[in-house]
């Protein structure tokens, strides 16, 4: 019997709210020396790194410009400087 792997989810150009992507440390992908800085209305300029989680979102990867968080079923990518409340 064949199996079929279920489908990922489609990556989506969200937000999520309270968080706002300051900047990104990319050194390439996959590296593990990659990180972002974030800001919330608690923390301002903490650091995140792939697998960590902020906000009920895991962080999925790091890209030179964005972020991809799995967050409620959904993969959302977020771009550097906006700040973020709610899905667009």
């Amino acid at each position: 019997m064949d199996r079929v792997a279920p489908e990922s989810p489609s990556i989506v150009t969200g937000r999520l709210p309270g968080f706002t992507l300051r900047g990104v440390i990319y050194f390439g992908e996959d590296s593990p020396f990659n990180y972002i800085f974030y800001s919330t209305a608690q923390e301002k300029n903490k650091k995140l790194k792939a697998g960590e989680a902020i906000l009920g979102a895991t962080l999925k990867k790091i890209e030179p410009d964005s972020a991809i968080f799995a967050h409620q079923g959904q993969l959302i990518q977020i771009p550097i400087g906006q700040p973020l409340q709610g899905r667009r």
